[in-house]
C-alpha cells in the first residue's frame, strides 16, 4: 500500500486527545490557580472535585469540530476533520471521522473535497460546512497541529504503549519521509513513547487506515487511563498550559473546566468511534469520495441512540474503576478492601481515608450502570447492610464508576 506523504498530522482520535482533554479542560485550572481564592477552593481533595460554586455544574450537551489543519507555507488544508460529540449526564461521546477526501458542495464555492473548504475560508466556513453535511449544528470548534500535541506528550512525561511487530521478524514499525521530516522507528513491545515516538505511532499507516485508526484509539485510551489523576497533575497541567497558548479554539473558559470534568467521567468504552461512510468516486485522475447516504443516515441513528443510552450494557465489576475511602477508623482498612477487590479483578483508582471517620454502615456509591457491580462489591467486602446509592453526578479520580466509604460494618482479616 502506497503510504501517503501529504498529511503531517493526527486523525480522530488524537484531535480529542489534544483538543478536548489537554486544551479545553485545563484552561480554567490555569485561570483557577492564578486567583488565590479560586486556588483555595481547588486546592487539596478538590483539585479534581471542584465545589458546585467553581464548576457551575455539568457541562451540557455538546459538539465539537476539532481540525487538524496544515498552516505550514500557507497550505491551508484541514487534513483531520473530526465531529466530537459529548454528552455529559449519561457519560457517553462519539467521535465521527470524516474523510478529507469528500465531495461535497461547499457554500459558496464549487463542489470540492470538504477540506478545501478551510483553504476557501478557514475555520467558519469549514463549521458551515460540516454542519450542512451531517445537518446537525456545531456549538464550538478547537483547531491543532502536530507540533503542538508532540510537545503535549512530552509534558506528560510520554505514554506507555504495547507496540505490536507490523512487520514481523521483530521489525515493528517503521517508515521514513525525508521530505516531511517524518521518521517512524519503533521496536515492537510496550514502552514509553515520547512526543516524536507518539506522532510515528498513530501516523503510521503502512498496513491500512483502519489499523491507524485502531492505534489511534489504543493510544487515546492508554492516555487517559494513564494521565487523568490526581497523581499526574502537575504534568497534565503543565501539558495543558502549552496547548492553551497554541490552540485555536472558541470554547468559553467557563466551559472548559466542566468539560474537563465531564471527559474524564467518561469510561474509554463509552467512546464509541465511526467515519462517515463514502465511496470512492475518481473523477479525471483526481481521487475522491462521495457520501454513501444509505449507509450515513443509517450510522447517524445508531449514534443517536448510543448518545441516548439505549441498550446500555452493565458494566461488570473488572470493567470499573473504585475508589475506597476509609470511613470506619480503622487503621489500614482502606488498604485491605482495596486488596480484597482487586483479588477479584476490579481496578482500584485510590485507597485513602475519608474525610471523617465515624461511619457506621459502609456507603456504595455508584454510576447507574454499575449497579451489579455495586451488589457484588458488597459481597466481597462482606457488608451486607451497606448503604447502596446510584449517584451519575459524583466525580473521582481516574473516572472510577464507583466510591466505596468502608464503615464500621466492614472487618478487615
Amino acid at each position: 500500500m502506497h503510504y501517503s506523504q501529504r498529511s503531517p498530522f493526527l486523525d480522530a482520535i488524537i484531535s480529542l486527545t489534544a483538543a478536548a482533554l489537554f486544551a479545553t479542560g485545563v484552561v480554567a485550572a490555569r485561570d483557577a490557580l492564578s486567583d488565590p481564592a479560586s486556588a483555595a477552593r481547588v486546592s487539596g481533595p478538590h483539585m479534581f472535585t471542584p465545589p458546585p460554586d467553581l464548576l457551575g455544574g455539568l457541562a451540557g450537551d455538546t459538539r465539537i469540530l476539532l481540525i487538524g489543519a496544515d498552516d505550514r507555507k500557507s497550505r491551508g488544508r484541514a487534513d483531520t476533520i473530526i465531529v466530537a460529540h459529548i454528552r455529559p449526564k449519561l457519560r457517553r461521546a462519539v467521535l465521527l471521522s470524516i474523510q478529507r477526501d469528500t465531495l461535497v458542495d461547499i457554500p459558496g464555492h464549487r463542489r470540492d473535497k470538504i477540506n478545501h473548504a478551510y483553504k476557501f475560508g478557514g475555520v467558519p466556513l469549514l463549521k458551515t460546512t460540516v454542519e450542512r453535511l451531517l445537518g446537525e449544528r456545531i456549538g464550538h470548534y478547537a483547531k491543532l497541529d502536530f507540533q503542538t500535541f508532540e510537545k503535549a506528550v512530552d509534558d506528560l512525561g510520554g505514554v506507555r504503549i504495547a507496540v505490536a511487530d507490523v512487520e514481523g521478524k521483530g521489525r515493528g514499525m517503521n517508515y521514513d519521509d525525508y521530505a516531511d521530516k517524518l521518521h517512524i522507528h519503533l521496536k515492537p513491545g510496550e514502552q514509553a513513547l515520547d512526543g516524536k515516538q507518539a506522532i510515528g505511532y498513530v501516523r503510521y499507516r503502512k498496513d491500512s487506515d483502519f489499523k491507524r485508526t485502531d492505534r489511534q484509539r489504543q493510544f487515546l485510551k492508554a492516555a487517559m487511563r494513564q494521565h487523568m489523576s490526581p497523581d499526574h497533575l502537575p504534568g497534565l497541567i503543565k501539558a495543558a498550559r502549552r496547548a492553551v497558548a497554541e490552540i485555536d479554539t472558541d470554547i468559553p473558559r467557563g466551559k472548559a473546566v466542566r468539560l474537563l470534568m465531564a471527559v474524564r467521567r467518561i469510561p474509554p468504552e463509552s467512546i464509541k468511534t465511526a467515519m462517515l461512510p463514502v465511496i470512492p468516486a475518481p473523477s479525471h485522475g483526481v481521487y475522491y469520495s462521495k457520501l454513501d447516504e444509505k449507509r450515513a443516515a443509517k450510522l447517524q441513528a445508531e449514534l443517536r441512540e448510543f448518545l441516548d443510552g439505549e441498550g446500555t450494557a452493565p458494566i461488570p465489576l473488572k470493567e470499573c474503576a473504585i475508589v475506597v475511602l476509609n470511613g470506619s477508623g480503622t487503621g489500614g482498612a482502606a488498604g485491605n478492601a482495596a486488596a480484597r477487590l482487586a483479588g477479584a479483578g476490579a481496578r482500584i483508582a485510590a485507597a485513602r481515608n475519608a474525610d471523617r471517620f465515624d461511619h457506621e454502615r459502609t456507603l456504595i456509591r455508584y454510576h447507574s450502570a454499575a449497579r451489579g457491580a455495586a451488589d457484588e462489591v458488597s459481597h466481597l467486602l462482606g457488608t451486607p447492610t451497606a448503604t447502596l446509592r446510584e449517584d451519575d453526578d459524583f466525580d473521582a479520580p481516574g473516572a472510577a464508576c464507583m466510591i466505596v466509604t468502608l464503615g464500621q460494618d466492614f472487618h478487615a482479616y
